[in-house]
């Protein structure tokens, strides 16, 4: 179980960064 966790915790973590550091590809997807 430990190893989904840190699954998900890795997936969260990279759409953070994304949403902080990509925010122009946001725009052009939205």
């Amino acid at each position: 179980m430990r190893f989904v966790v840190l699954a998900v915790v890795a997936a969260v973590a990279v759409i953070v960064w994304r949403s902080r550091h990509g925010q122009e590809v946001w725009h052009q997807a939205g």
